[in-house]
């Protein structure tokens, strides 16, 4: 990159900055370039610092001012007497006849004295260009698919020693008329698909926020509930949803061009919005249901082909949730469920103007007339700013223990090292936590190499 300094605009010190030098001197005589930092004067003068290629043109010796080819850049213009802003390319101003000469580039902004030097923006809109989505290099990663024997899906941690301590948790329930909490999964009315997946899954009683929520939703009241992650609020909200789903029946078709799911489900990071849809795909295993799950860093072909295979209930990052309504590719008409987990996670992280932007999407349902369900750690007045915006007035307010605390069956160790000692420290805890594994540390981490047909998977959506 060649970096430019300042140059006067009417004559008088017209000198650059660059890693090469033009040996113009000062009588006119342009010998060529050379590694150096210097300044030509004379006449040719201009204004601006610049970052980009060589000048051909600016001819000390005749004393004009002209531009012959230059570097590329934005966009600009060499006025005669004066300075110019922008790049050229292939031509400029002549101050031998006074005229002005325009140019355009495609790869360096240049702009005037004193000012900093950018690339220039690129208003691509294409599909896979990730955080700072405007420049970068095409997503080609595509996530291996998930298992599909019934084995895998159903895999489970053994229930923990300390599960019979939910029923000793605060539970408080507020707003209106709130259903009956159910004591058993038998109680919450599920289909027989719903019961034999609830058992495989290893559930043998419901947890407080599953015993209430799961009534609460079932009734069809828009709900605010704060419980610790760990809670069983996933369960808790997808259980009833399927049941009603499974009920009234579902419309997706993989021959639609156009999904409309029935329920949305949003979580601020792709690991959480994986686990939801895996927990999703497993409850609704053997059904008619089609959970999907889209989240950035994804080729964006391979997420809508996933799309239109059929979609009933779609879990997603705010991001990519939006983009993907926005192509076109998914529909909000059909919406009857819109799902907000770790809402008070989505609002630290800076996702409310998204959150917002989807609720106010085009065929987006209003509040009346869909069920809206918030999840959320902590309720502070931003969260409940956002409840009053989303849910119903008659919204249920449900708070599971300690609301903000912290879940009381992770034991927390405070481990005072010196500032040196941290790596060495560490690495003595996760061998002493290990289960026999290996710790590698002098090598980071290889990143695989795209396949070809990954590379080329986006072509079609651009």
């Amino acid at each position: 990159m060649f970096l430019g300094g300042r140059g006067g605009s009417r004559g008088g010190r017209g000198g650059f900055r660059n890693t090469f030098k033009s040996e113009t001197d000062e009588n006119g005589n342009d010998e060529g370039w050379k590694d150096g930092e210097g300044q030509g004067r004379g006449r040719g003068g201009f204004r601006g610092g610049f970052r980009g290629g060589f000048r051909d043109g600016g001819n000390e010796e005749t004393g004009r001012r002209g531009f012959g080819r230059g570097w590329k850049g934005g966009e600009g213009r060499g006025r005669g007497r004066g300075g110019f802003r922008g790049g050229f390319r292939d031509g400029g101003g002549d101050e031998e006849t006074g005229k002005r000469g325009f140019g355009r580039g495609g790869d360096i902004l240049i702009i005037g004295r004193n000012e900093e030097v950018f690339p220039k923006a690129s208003t691509s809109d294409k599909p896979d260009q990730e955080a700072g989505e405007n420049a970068g290099p095409k997503v080609v990663y595509v996530p291996p698919p998930p298992p599909e024997e019934e084995s895998s899906i159903f895999s489970h941690y053994a229930t923990g020693i300390n599960f019979d301590k939910y029923d000793d948790i605060l539970v408080d329930v507020s707003g209106s008329n709130p259903p009956k909490a159910i004591m058993t999964f038998d109680e919450a009315g599920l289909c027989e698909s719903l019961r034999k997946n609830v058992t495989k899954s290893g559930y043998v009683k419901p947890t407080p926020v599953q015993k209430h929520g799961i009534p609460i939703i079932s009734a069809g009241r828009d709900l605010m509930a704060c419980a610790q992650t760990g809670s069983g609020k996933t369960a808790a909200f997808l259980l009833p949803i399927l049941q009603r789903l499974m009920a009234d029946g579902v419309a997706a078709s993989k021959f639609s061009e156009v999904q409309e799911p029935e329920a949305i489900i949003v979580a601020p990071t792709r690991e959480l919005i994986n686990q939801i849809y895996l927990e999703a795909r497993k409850f609704a295993y053997g059904t008619c249901v089609r959970p999907v799950v889209v989240y950035g860093g994804v080729n964006t072909g391979y997420t809508i082909r996933e799309v239109l295979k059929g979609c009933n209930i779609l879990c997603g990052t705010p991001g990519r949730l939006l983009d993907i309504i926005g192509r076109g590719k998914v529909g909000l008409s059909k919406l009857r469920y819109l799902v907000l987990d770790e809402a008070d996670r989505m609002l630290d992280m800076g996702f409310e103007p998204d959150m917002r932007k989807l609720v106010g999407s085009p065929g987006m349902p209003s509040k009346e007339d869909r069920q809206t369900l918030m999840f959320s750690a902590t309720y502070p007045e931003d969260i409940q700013r956002m409840a009053a915006d989303f849910l119903k007035v008659d919204y249920i307010f449900l708070a599971v223990g300690v609301v903000g605390g912290a879940c009381s069956d992770v034991e927390q160790t405070i481990v005072q090292v010196d500032q040196y000692s941290k790596r060495d420290q560490l690495l003595e805890l996760l061998r002493s936590t290990g289960t026999g594994g290996s710790f590698k540390t002098d090598e980071p981490p290889q990143a695989s190499a795209p396949s070809p047909a990954a590379a080329a998977d986006d072509e079609e959506w651009e």
